[in-house]
Formats: C-alpha cells, sequence, structure tokens
C-alpha cells in the first residue's frame, strides 16, 4: 500500500536527513526493533506454545523468505532451532 504523495515522501526525507547520522541511526534501529517486535507477535498469536528456539527460527523464516531458497532457508532454519 503506497498512500503517501510525492510531496509528503520528499517532506519526510527533508525531515529526516535534517537529524544527525546517530539520530537517524537510532530511529531506525528503533523501527528494526519494533518490526521484530510485531513478527514475534504475529507468530505467538499462531503459536502461544512455541519455544524461544522455534521463535528465533520461525522470525528469521519471515524476515529471509525471500532472501534464501526453500531448503537453504529451512537449513538454517532448524539450525537455529537447536542452537542452545
Amino acid at each position: 500500500m503506497k498512500d503517501t504523495t510525492a510531496e509528503i515522501e520528499k517532506k519526510q526525507r527533508e525531515i529526516f536527513m535534517a537529524k544527525s547520522p546517530g539520530e537517524r541511526l537510532a530511529i531506525c534501529l528503533e523501527m528494526t526493533d519494533f518490526a521484530h517486535a510485531l513478527v514475534e507477535s504475529g507468530i505467538k498469536a499462531k503459536t502461544p506454545n512455541i519455544s524461544c528456539f522455534d521463535l528465533k527460527a520461525e522470525v528469521f523464516k519471515r524476515f529471509y523468505k525471500n532472501d534464501f531458497e526453500g531448503e537453504e532457508l529451512e537449513r538454517i532454519a532448524h539450525w537455529l532451532s537447536t542452537v542452545h
């Protein structure tokens, strides 16, 4: 969904770029943490009894499903679920 006009996007970019590099990094890290928490919450809602290790694997699969082929994604996720 893209409902932001080009004019507003330009203004957002100007505001963001006016911040110091440290402030921009902090914003990006906060957004990443928020996205991670949302994904975890969605997985836990569907699978309330999921172990912390399986949760780690499922989060990985959600974030990287477009970056790895099926077998490789599953192999990495399986490894993550067994690392203690």
